[in-house]
């Protein structure tokens, strides 16, 4: 999941970081840290423990997930692709893929790269990124998936859409995606501590995921191939790397070195506009925040559910003297739309009420009936019990929420709402636009 958040920054005099940081890893905080001024790097550290069992410290070596900030990467590839001209953004998929309905067969690559392709947020079955998909298995999922919107309408987040266009940098450039990242990308940089199989990391230095108590490991422990994830990842998640080389890995993406054209560089982050662009699997957190106005730029990894990255953020800003309004994750370039007090009475709103309402009761059975009645079907739907164990889950760690409002966004209908462990969540709500206008899926973005 990345988001670009809309920011304005105001330059103060900047005291010591130190004492922040000492507070979150009292309050809970672990991972690794990167704040840079004008291109001086501030502060460069590692806190907490990467490894529990080991007793593994974070340090500046540590390798950290960076979840949905691999479709950065997608995306470098795809322009440069591009700028060689071996590929073109109004290219269709039906120029790589044979035997596409035509729905699907005029889908562009411009549309896959702002994901308004119309696909929905992944293919995968139940088992989600730990199931194994194969390239042909990924393609015969998005032949029979059904679009969540006509392409071009709607902006909707897909990953599946990600696994596509790393599909297309195979056909076009004739290598494994990891491959042509590492020829193309991370190695002319020099950046060795970025990917995944392919590396032959030491698995000593990989972060483990925490949340809840239980250890959910790697993502490098993830259905894979000899050249890396299989398409329920690739793509779209997977890497892990330092957070100093990811930091020049973005450096990088403010001059020449990877994309001649600007417009190209800006596509994938641009330097003059505020912004958060994060990856999290709601264990692992990963971020790259940029406040241009304040000259600073702030790179978080952090491996524990209990206080994932983008609280830390909110943290360091003050310090920094940096002040910012509404941190909603809506993209940059989005108009958002006003906070109502209130979810609105309209189809898709009654939808998202029944939800609310079933989820107050903490019942499984009134659950249940909410899903067989209202919740989405079809391919890559998860089946019933799981979707009871997600909600079961997230209902344990969040308890009873308040509303504050609601607003429609890119993606769908989102509610603010103060969770009883006082997170203050987003939470948007994929509800399909014609009737029965069930639920296809949540996006739940918490933090404090």
């Amino acid at each position: 999941m990345i988001a670009a958040i809309a920011l304005a920054a105001l330059i103060q005099e900047q005291p010591s970081l130190e004492p922040v940081m000492r507070e979150a890893e009292r309050a809970g905080f672990s991972g690794v840290v990167l704040v840079a001024r004008r291109g001086e790097v501030l502060l460069h550290r590692g806190y907490g423990l990467a490894n529990r069992a080991a007793g593994t410290p974070f340090d500046r070596a540590s390798l950290v997930q960076i979840g949905s900030n691999v479709k950065d990467f997608t995306k470098v590839a795809i322009y440069q692709l591009v700028e060689r001209g071996l590929l073109s953004p109004a290219d269709t998929l039906g120029r790589f893929f044979g035997d596409l309905p035509a729905g699907k067969s005029g889908i562009t690559v411009q549309q896959l790269l702002d994901h308004r392709s119309g696909l929905p947020h992944g293919v995968s079955g139940e088992r989600g990124d730990e199931e194994p998909l194969t390239r042909d298995e990924m393609l015969a999922r998005v032949r029979a998936v059904a679009l969540a919107a006509p392409p071009g309408t709607r902006e909707i987040y897909s990953n599946a859409g990600y696994s596509l266009l790393a599909a297309i940098v195979e056909t076009v450039s004739g290598m494994p995606f990891d491959e042509y990242v590492a020829r193309n990308i991370t190695d002319p940089l020099g950046l060795r501590d970025i990917g995944s199989h392919l590396r032959n990391f030491d698995r000593a230095r990989i972060a483990h995921g925490y949340g809840g108590g239980r250890d959910y490991g790697s993502v490098l422990d993830q259905p894979h191939d000899r050249s890396g994830h299989l398409y329920q990842l690739r793509g779209n998640g997977g890497y892990v790397a330092t957070v100093g080389d990811m930091y020049r890995f973005y450096q990088a993406l403010r001059g020449d070195a990877l994309l001649r054209d600007a417009g190209h560089r800006r596509a994938v982050v641009d330097p003059d506009r505020p912004g958060v662009y994060a990856g999290s699997d709601m264990v692992s957190f990963f971020l790259y925040a940029n406040f241009p106005g304040a000259g600073v730029e702030i790179l978080i990894g952090s491996n524990s559910r209990e206080y994932m990255g983008n609280r830390l953020m909110r943290e360091l800003l003050p310090a920094l003297g940096i002040r910012f309004d509404g941190d909603r994750p809506e993209a940059a370039t989005q108009v958002t739309s006003p906070l109502l007090p209130r979810i609105p009475d309209t189809p898709v709103g009654r939808t998202v009420t029944a939800y609310l309402e079933a989820w107050a009761t903490g019942d499984t059975a009134v659950m249940r009936r909410f899903f067989t009645e209202h919740g989405g079907t079809g391919p890559g739907v998860p089946s019933m019990e799981t979707r009871l164990s997600r909600y079961l889950d997230m209902r344990g760690r969040l308890g009873r929420l308040t509303i504050l409002g609601a607003r429609e966004g890119p993606d769908g209908l989102i509610v603010v709402a103060r969770a009883e462990n006082g997170d203050e969540l987003q939470m948007t709500f994929n509800v399909d636009p014609e009737p029965p206008h069930r639920l296809r899926g949540i996006r739940v973005e918490a933090g404090q």
